[in-house]
């Protein structure tokens, strides 16, 4: 059977996952990871880690991001609605990029925790395992910071599981993660992004309408606050959303700016030049 050696993470994929991952820093957030294997090419001997013959690299090209039927803070759960939409949404990549690609991978975010998976980790790996055996699972470890500078910092490890060798539970095989340079952001990634808000909101409103269900009748006041927190959850959520994305625009309107008045400059400095001269010329410089 083989193994599954590396993970290679396009950069743009890992963007969708980072913006992802940290939208909150109370429950854990999950999605997808679409790409394909292929057989594992390196042949250097001087590698520092021995490669079995046959193994398979995973090359994940694009992140899905799924909404989250149930929000916890040590487990996050994904309805099978969500499953049959990203199988869907994995068939429209192929059939664009007419190259063929299908789910290869989750991730999922762990705030404020170590990167290590759970043993409800390890359980949803396996059961992914009994589909396809080189399926594979990414933890992102956010909000938390280096001990020794303070900083935060992200930690990102790729696993499988095993059955454990006394029968009892499973145990996690490290497979190592290589994020790959992107000169493009590929626009089912774009898409992935500038949708993330909608599917923050969705989740809101489910938590809002089982609220409702549950208290508008027998408790109008729970439910009032319910709503109220609800709204100011939304607002949170479109300030995390636009507001590095207007942050991100002001800089670029800044950098054009100024690189329109060195243009600018140019332009008067080669008139003049052109005057001084007396080169014919008919542009108005």
């Amino acid at each position: 059977m083989q193994k599954v050696c590396e993970v290679v993470l396009s950069q743009d994929a890992y963007l969708v996952c980072m913006q992802h991952v940290h939208t909150t820093d109370g429950e854990e957030v999950m999605g997808l990871l679409v790409g394909r294997y292929h057989d594992n090419e390196n042949t250097d001997e001087n590698c520092k880690e021995a490669q079995c013959e046959g193994d398979v690299v995973c090359n994940v090209t694009h992140a899905v991001i799924l909404r989250r039927s149930d929000k916890r803070k040590d487990r996050v759960e994904i309805s099978p609605e969500m499953l049959i939409q990203a199988q869907q949404k994995a068939e429209d990549i192929s059939r664009i990029t007419e190259t063929s690609v299908n789910i290869v991978g989750w991730y999922h975010s762990h705030p404020k925790i170590t990167v290590a998976p759970s043993a409800v980790d390890l359980h949803t790996q396996m059961g992914y395992q009994q589909m396809d055996h080189r399926f594979v699972g990414i933890i992102f470890s956010v909000f938390n910071k280096s001990e020794s500078s303070k900083v935060g910092e992200v930690v990102v490890g790729g696993f499988q599981a095993v059955e454990a060798a006394h029968g009892r539970g499973c145990e996690r095989i490290n497979v190592p993660v290589t994020i790959k340079p992107e000169a493009t952001i590929k626009l089912h990634n774009q898409e992935a992004m500038f949708g993330l808000s909608n599917i923050l909101q969705q989740e809101q409103l489910a938590v809002l309408q089982l609220s409702r269900e549950l208290h508008a009748l027998k408790s109008p006041l729970q439910h009032l606050y319910n709503s109220a927190v609800a709204v100011q959850r939304v607002v949170e959520l479109c300030e995390l959303q636009a507001g590095p994305l207007c942050s991100v625009v002001g800089s670029r309107a800044q950098r054009l700016g100024a690189h329109n008045a060195l243009l600018d400059q140019h332009i008067h400095y080669l008139g003049k030049l052109i005057r001084d001269r007396g080169i014919p010329c008919d542009l108005q410089l």
